[in-house]
């Protein structure tokens, strides 16, 4: 088949993001510091064969349960690459081919290639996305692929490979990650707009959507349904301690949502969201407002994390996109400015790089600041030759101290399954701030605490310059640098009268 115009820039599009990507990737040898708990599954099922789901050293000891197919496929290629390489080349290669599906749903809804093309390079390149998934290897590199390939084999249903297709991509996105509700709860607010706007459906729709639905719900039960019973409600914001859910789940802004989803993407989505709900009627557009109404309500709520929600929603918006550019050419083509049609596409390229690959880059920068550095690592490299098992640091240092270190952290931000998790923050953060060294060396014993880290991280998420209990005589600096590490040596001795 002889490749046209349009194939050869979607291939220039796809080297574009994936190159973009591994560009920044490779800017430091590290990852984000949550990558270090798939790091440590991938490495564990490349071992055995099975997730660590019986973990000795988060938590001291504690039951993990999650969706392993993302796992397993990086495990997969570990077989053939070092772990940390797999890390930064599979995500990055797995999310830049979301440029390719959305060109195939915008194809699909507007029947033009420029249009689609522009909804491909947005698509590569919405700042949220870009920053969050380049060095973090996230499941949602996996997972947002995957959400609208199934939308657009839900598009297709007339022909049987799609149906199938559809039904292979569900599984293995309910065996990926839990934010697949997301799709489910699209697909269901999908089947009530189209019940009142009176649209024809197929009927193999509503039957797929309502067995997607059960398949999700089941798989979930088998994932999470002892951390349901445990915490019910509380399983949205993942059991986290109260203090932890004010960062994670924070206040969304019109503005900061405009910078990360991108100026283009928003507010033309917005309009022609507002535009078919309520003026006009297209089926295939309606499939992507019902994805993207329940995110917007489920992030006012507070119920999901912003950087989940605004990805969800900035992909979605680039794919009601096209739509608004045929309809601009084909308005100007009606008038006076028909002859300056060709300056259009140019105008919003400009606009695009202004607006979304620009706040991409730098986004993409402010992240790669946030990832473990070389002092991290080189006292990591010191704890795991030292004697005790148990090491004290900040929240997002508990992988760290697992992966790298290999000992028992006290706590990470993985709180399901944990019943004290608001002691344990409470705890925590009364060891870093207090100035009484009884009350200290109490919790210190009460976690068996053998090493306490204090990093840049650790000053910053307590407010603290320094240790302010520590002593020489059971308190002792054992390690100088950028962090200082401290040896609890200390016992609390209870008078008995």
């Amino acid at each position: 088949m002889k490749l046209k115009y349009y194939h050869w820039i979607l291939i220039a599009l796809l080297i574009l993001t994936l190159g973009s990507r591994l560009f920044f990737a490779f800017q430091t040898p590290y990852f984000d510091h949550d990558a270090y708990f798939n790091l440590r599954q991938i490495e564990h099922i490349k071992e055995t064969g099975l997730p660590l789901y019986e973990d000795d050293l988060s938590y001291g000891g504690r039951t993990n349960y999650f969706p392993p197919f993302f796992h397993y496929v990086l495990a997969f290629f570990s077989l053939f690459l070092p772990v940390t390489l797999v890390g930064k080349i599979i995500p990055n290669l797995m999310v830049s081919f979301l440029t390719l599906i959305v060109f195939l749903i915008a194809k699909k809804i507007t029947k033009d290639n420029n249009a689609a093309l522009f909804a491909a390079f947005i698509s590569g390149f919405i700042p949220v996305l870009f920053a969050e998934t380049i060095n973090s290897v996230s499941e949602l590199t996996l997972v947002i692929p995957l959400v609208f390939l199934a939308l657009y084999y839900l598009m297709n249903l007339q022909q049987k490979k799609f149906l199938y297709g559809y039904l292979i991509i569900i599984v293995i996105l309910s065996l990926t990650h839990a934010s697949t509700f997301l799709l489910i709860l699209g697909l269901i607010f999908y089947l009530i707009f189209s019940e009142v706007e009176i649209i024809k459906r197929n009927r193999n729709e509503t039957e797929l959507i309502l067995f997607s639905t059960l398949i999700f719900i089941w798989i979930q039960t088998l994932f999470y349904k002892k951390a349901f019973l445990m915490h019910g409600i509380s399983l949205v914001w993942k059991n986290m301690p109260a203090d932890i859910i004010a960062s994670h789940f924070s206040e969304i802004t019109i503005l900061g949502t405009i910078i990360q989803v991108g100026w283009l993407p928003f507010f033309y989505g917005v309009y022609l969201m507002f535009k078919y709900i309520f003026k006009e009627k297209n089926k295939y557009i309606y499939t992507y407002i019902s994805l993207a109404l329940p995110v917007v309500i489920l992030l006012w709520l507070k119920w999901i994390e912003p950087s989940l929600g605004l990805i969800f929603l900035g992909v979605t918006l680039s794919v009601l996109f096209p739509e608004f550019y045929v309809i601009t050419v084909n308005y100007i083509k009606k008038t006076k400015f028909s002859k300056f049609k060709y300056i259009f596409p140019v105008l919003l390229t400009i606009t695009f790089v202004a607006t979304s690959f620009l706040p991409a880059v730098f986004l993409a920068g402010l992240q790669l600041e946030r990832t473990v550095t070389e002092p991290e690592i080189q006292a990591m490299a010191w704890l795991e030759e030292q004697e005790g098992d148990v090491v004290l640091g900040a929240l997002e240092e508990g992988f760290l101290i697992n992966f790298l270190a290999q000992k028992e952290n006290v706590f990470d931000d993985n709180f399901l399954l944990i019943e004290n998790s608001e002691e344990i923050a409470n705890d925590v953060k009364t060891i870093y701030t207090t100035n009484s060294r009884i009350e200290a060396v109490e919790l210190l014993n009460k976690y068996k605490v053998d090493y306490i880290v204090v990093s840049d991280k650790v000053k910053e998420d307590y407010q603290i310059k320094k240790l302010y209990f520590r002593d020489e005589d059971c308190i002792r600096k054992e390690y100088k640098g950028e962090i200082e590490i401290y040896k609890n040596n200390c016992e609390v001795k209870t008078m008995v009268i």
